[in-house]
Parts: structure tokens; C-alpha cells; sequence
């Protein structure tokens, strides 16, 4: 069974989840380090979707009264790749794992320990 998960529990850390599939309008300038922000901030989302499960944390992400989906959601993800907004590799490879995941409506939840270490120590393995 999925995590009950409360919009109130995940507090700022569901925030910045947002700000990282969010992009600025066309013709805006950002800097470097507005894009390493962005970055972080994508890293953080993709971190939600794969400890809380991608179908659960997809489905949050969502608003229906706002004419969102689910499928919105998938598409801002796919953006993220397009877009080439993760630059670090493992995190690049945790996307398309995510992406895979939210398409085949995964249910399947993750450590937050499993996620480091796909993200920091399977970048040594690759490294040696």
C-alpha cells in the first residue's frame, strides 16, 4: 500500500518539488546559478517520485480544477529532459526512470537511502 500522504506533512519540501517542473517564460534570461536552482530543485521532485511511488506523488502533483492531469505531469517531465535541465548524469538517469515509472503508473515506493545511493554512489561506480 501506498504512504497517506498530506500535502501539510510534505511542507516546503513539496514547494521547491514544484519549482523544480517549473520553467521560465519564453524569452527570459536565467543565469547560472538560477539553473543550478532549477536543477536542485528538479533533483528534489525526482526524489519525491521515486520514495513516494510515481503514480501516488503524479497524482498530487495534479489539479484537475485547473484543467491538469496526470498526463500533465508526465509531459512536464518529459520537458525536464528535453530541456536538458539535469546535467548530472546519475540524475539523468533517475528521470528517465522516473518518467518510465509515472507512464507505467508504478506504484512502487523507494528508500530515500536507495535514491542516494543511485544518485551519489552509483556515480563512483561509473567514475572507476
Amino acid at each position: 500500500m501506498g504512504r497517506k500522504l498530506g500535502l501539510g506533512d510534505v511542507g516546503p519540501w513539496y514547494s521547491m518539488a514544484l519549482e523544480g517542473l517549473q520553467f521560465p517564460a519564453p524569452g527570459t534570461s536565467m543565469t547560472e546559478e538560477d539553473k543550478g536552482v532549477q536543477e536542485i530543485c528538479a533533483l528534489a521532485a525526482l526524489t519525491f517520485f521515486r520514495t513516494f511511488g510515481a503514480e501516488q506523488f503524479a497524482s498530487l502533483m495534479h489539479s484537475p480544477a485547473d484543467g491538469q492531469t496526470y498526463e500533465t505531469v508526465l509531459n512536464l517531465l518529459k520537458v525536464l529532459k528535453e530541456k536538458e535541465v539535469i546535467k548530472y548524469r546519475p540524475g539523468v538517469t533517475l528521470l528517465e526512470r522516473v518518467i518510465a515509472d509515472v507512464e507505467s503508473h508504478d506504484k512502487q515506493e523507494h528508500s530515500v537511502g536507495e535514491v542516494y545511493r543511485d544518485l551519489f554512489l552509483g556515480e563512483n561506480k561509473e567514475g572507476s
